[in-house]
């Protein structure tokens, strides 16, 4: 099922052993296209601070309790790392923070979150006792494994901290950023929803990642190799209404892709076929 980010802000946080705060914004990943981290905000069980949990720790969103399931407990939360959870993450930042968790680098891998039993592997539904697992070490990872790659310039970003930045096709904008669809069994993000803009302002549409050519977020831009009137003339988008598979396969159809569901490998959305 694809997800809204922006619905789930506000959903209660429930770690193994009790509830810790709520969701208050999704770190995403720009070159995988993927939720790597989930933005918490702590409740009254300790000073409130916003925390930054892997999202390698999330279980399924439940809409009936407005909840999202971590495998882990409250205590890893309250020792968490202080970081900046509105800035572009640093690798040397989710360093500290994999550290902590004791969870593999993601970059030391190929597969989603750094783990092939991860997310292919079907999370359990929220119960009154979560039962979520995840990958995890026995030892937290030692700074040494997470070193490579460590230099390498941020790619992980807080949504909320993107929202408004443009998009434009290759003759012409279309309009703005307004949020992510994800797959909430991967958190893979599937769709980026653009505002009508461009005179359209009734109309959203959505813009898969594989259709992006580049994103130079500093200068809040994102370019499509799209044209304005393919985007024009796709299927609108109803934020009410659930993007389904036979909505997914029109709105590719329209653009003469096939989709991502067709390989049968999951793989990070833009990543090409073997």
């Amino acid at each position: 099922m694809l997800r809204s980010v922006k619905d789930l802000e506000g959903y209660a946080i429930y770690a193994t052993d009790g509830d810790v705060g709520f969701a208050k914004d999704f770190h995403f990943d720009d070159e995988a296209w993927v939720i790597r981290y989930l933005v918490v905000e702590t409740s009254d069980w300790m000073a409130s601070r916003r925390v930054l949990i892997s999202a390698a720790a999330l279980g399924r969103p439940n809409d009936v309790e407005q909840e999202i399931p971590v495998a882990i407990t409250r205590q890893q939360v309250e020792n968490s790392p202080d970081l900046d959870t509105q800035g572009p993450l640093t690798r040397q930042q989710e360093m500290f923070l994999l550290t902590h968790y004791g969870y593999l680098p993601y970059w030391q891998d190929t597969s989603l979150h750094g783990d092939d039993t991860h997310p292919e592997v079907a999370m359990p539904e929220f119960s009154s006792t979560p039962s979520v697992i995840a990958p995890r070490l026995d030892e937290p990872p030692s700074l040494e494994e997470l070193l490579p790659r460590a230099n390498e310039g941020p790619h992980v970003r807080a949504f909320n901290d993107v929202i408004g930045t443009h998009v434009e096709t290759g003759d012409g904008g279309i309009g703005t950023l307004r949020g992510l669809l994800v797959d909430e069994s991967t958190w893979a993000v599937r769709y980026l929803v653009v505002d009508g803009g461009d005179g359209r302002p009734d109309r959203d549409v959505v813009i898969a990642p594989q259709w992006i050519d580049r994103a130079e977020w500093p200068d809040r831009l994102v370019a499509s190799g799209l044209t304005r009137d393919a985007v024009r003339a796709a299927p609108p988008f109803d934020p009410a209404t659930d993007l389904d598979r036979h909505a997914e396969e029109a709105l590719w159809t329209h653009y003469g892709r096939a989709g991502y569901w067709k390989d049968e490998t999951v793989r990070a959305p833009g990543e090409a076929a073997p």
